[in-house]
This record gives C-alpha cells, structure tokens and sequence, in this order.
C-alpha cells in the first residue's frame, strides 16, 4: 500500500451511494478505525431532509450529490452524478485508500483514476448487477463486462464468494480476497413456536429476493406474521406496507436487525 503518493496518508475512503453504510460496509470501517486511520464514509442523498455531514456511529458521514430516491429513472440519473461528484471529491481530497462498493461505487473511483488520481483502491463486489437484475443472458454478459473493465483500476478486489470472481473472466484481478457477507453468530437458539409463526426477513428489497412469496404466503395464512428490515426500490417497499401482520422497519443497524431475527421463528432467504 506505500507504493502510491498521496498527500492525505492516513485518509481511508468508502465509498458507496447510499445514505449510510451498509453492514458489511461497517465491519470494515470499524477495522480500518482500529487499525489508526482516519475513516470518511462517502455516500449519496436518498433520503431527504439528511444533513451533507454527519457523525453516525462514531464515523465521519459525507454525502455528495443530488437527492434521487430508489426508482429507476430518478437512480439512472442520480447514479452517474454521484459517480462524477465522487471523482472530484477525490482528486481534492487524495485518500491513501479507497474501498468502493459495487460499480455504483468504482465509477467514480475509475474517474479519478483516468484523471491520473493514484490511491490504493479496493473494489468491493458485494451484488453483481447481473445477479441482482433478472435480464436476458446477453444482458448479463454485458452488465460482466462493464463491472470487469471498471474493477481494472484496483489493486485488489473482494468478493462474498468464488462465483462472484468467476463472473469477471476473462479479466484476472492483480489480488482478489473472499470475505464472505456472513457476521458473527449473534447466539441464536431455536424458539417454541406459539399460535403465529414469525418470519423474519432483512437486505436488499428488490423483485428478485422474493418478497412477492412471502406476500402471498401471508395473505393464505393468517398464523404467519412478517418482520422486514432493508433498503431498495419504492414498488417493493410500498408492496411490503399492503401486506397484513407485516412490520417493516426500514433500514436498521445491523446490531437491531440482529436481535430482531434472533427472535422469530425462521429466517427467510431467496435469490431468483
């Protein structure tokens, strides 16, 4: 990592367009903090009435570029924005390192490099846009192609497991490291189930995770109660608000989330 300059040595940025750093995202800042650097989460505003600078959680909060909500005209445009704001930002500020987080992230990491911008840049795969969009298989191969050509400017990429590596071939990362997106068992023991089932559910809300089953499985049963926790886009957001015996809390901490999981009865997972 001494192989760049930087004028800010002990900067360490992470970045990702959103309105606060997701779990995963944490956990590494924590370790960057512990490690004696000095951390700046740089995200987006998709959130109105939230402030350009913010202490959360004991970490520096920044947030770039204009308001633009999770529907997909308002993202197309917001996107792109963020990603330019973002590379100046950067050229201005020189991080000795910078953690971007999926290709929301790396564009304007890319940007700055172009632009001769010269930092230790790790580029973290958490969602492949082809994994997280159902698109035909010729979109998919694109949708590859762009995250690979995009990743070509780190020195070192992440990804939660090997098929996520194998989706950028023909390129070959410099260094690639597998942190799988799993935390620490936070104890859980099975519960005695009482007279309603409780299933809880938390992540990116999206077609694909299948929030849809979960809908009409409720409205067949009414033992069933659903506790849902996440961000992502407004049509599935405002489903889940319809649905009866449903708890939608938002996005939560990773700490609340856990506990509210840990006491329910199952915990639903889907991937289309």
């Amino acid at each position: 990592m001494t192989k760049k300059n930087n004028k800010n040595n002990n900067l360490f940025a992470f970045i990702r367009p959103s309105s606060y750093p997701i779990p995963p995202i944490r956990r590494k800042m924590e370790v960057a903090k512990d490690l004696g650097f000095d951390v700046k989460f740089i995200g987006a505003r998709r959130k109105r009435n939230l402030l350009k600078n913010e202490v959360w959680q004991g970490f520096n909060i920044e947030r770039l570029g204009i308001y633009y909500p999770g529907s997909s005209w308002y993202y197309l445009i917001g996107t792109p924005i963020f990603g330019i704001i973002t590379a100046i930002w950067l050229i201005k500020n020189k991080p000795a390192i910078i953690h971007a987080s999926d290709l929301e992230g790396i564009f304007g990491v890319k940007l700055y490099y172009i632009l001769g911008g010269r930092s230790y840049i790790i580029y973290n795969i958490y969602d492949n846009y082809s994994l997280r969009y159902k698109v035909p298989k010729w979109m998919k191969n694109i949708l590859n192609k762009i995250e690979s050509g995009f990743g070509k400017c780190s020195d070192v990429v992440i990804v939660p497991d090997q098929t996520r590596l194998k989706l950028l071939l023909p390129w070959v990362p410099n260094q690639s490291v597998i942190i799988p997106n799993s935390t620490k068992d936070p104890g859980y023991k099975p519960l005695k189930i009482n007279s309603k089932i409780k299933i809880f559910a938390s992540g990116w809300l999206v077609e694909q995770r299948g929030y849809k089953i979960l809908g009409e499985l409720i409205k067949k049963n009414d033992k069933v109660e659903l506790l849902i926790c996440g961000e992502g886009t407004k049509n599935i957001k405002d489903y889940i608000n319809t649905l009866p015996r449903t708890t939608f809390y938002g996005y939560l901490p990773q700490e609340e989330a856990l506990k509210i999981g840990s006491n329910c009865d199952l915990i639903f997972a889907y991937y289309d």
